[in-house]
């Protein structure tokens, strides 16, 4: 599962912040187009033509001691915190990211993760503030839909269909 954010350009000085943001809450991260998974750039591409995103950042997380290039470290860490009650250092860097970037005039971005994203394959989609994508990323069946085994009559998780949030004043899109 790749996760990530999409924006609008922003400068150099900007994009070093960021990265810096990263880093201090333990993730990796790279603005590097190419280190998009293979079966998620086609849907990315489509997804940034189509709501005129500009730029990229690839988020991973620390695992063995080594940057794993999928997002389940995360969606693991917010599953795990949010059983035990405990804030997700995944919130508190949205929190720090969104923060930052209001602070330079860059209102409206994008979050996304998927474990395939063909470009003929529509992502979920929610919109609304930082704190309705964390509400919206502590719900079960965000990250993965829950499906109910007939054979087993136990709960489990699904593939997961990709699924995009934006934050800030506009939709990046049109809405019906």
């Amino acid at each position: 599962m790749e996760c990530g954010l999409v924006f609008r350009d922003l400068p150099h000085s900007t994009k070093f912040e960021l990265l810096e943001i990263v880093g201090s809450t333990g993730y990796g991260g790279t603005f590097d187009r190419s280190a998009v998974d293979e079966l998620v750039d086609p849907g990315l591409s489509k997804l940034m033509s189509t709501v005129n995103w500009s730029l990229h950042l690839r988020l991973t997380f620390e695992f063995g001691g080594s940057f794993s290039k999928d997002a389940y470290g995360i969606y693991s860490e917010v599953k795990e915190r949010n059983i035990k009650g405990e804030k997700a250092t995944f919130f508190t860097f949205l929190s720090r990211f969104s923060e930052t970037l209001a602070k330079m005039g860059q209102l409206d971005f994008g979050f996304y993760f998927a474990d395939e994203w063909p470009d003929r394959e529509y992502p979920r989609f929610g919109s609304g503030s930082i704190d309705d994508l964390k509400l919206a990323l502590k719900g079960s069946g965000v990250w993965m839909p829950i499906q109910l085994n007939l054979d087993t009559g136990r709960l489990q998780e699904a593939e997961a269909e990709p699924f995009y949030f934006v934050l800030g004043t506009s939709f990046g899109a049109s809405v019906l």
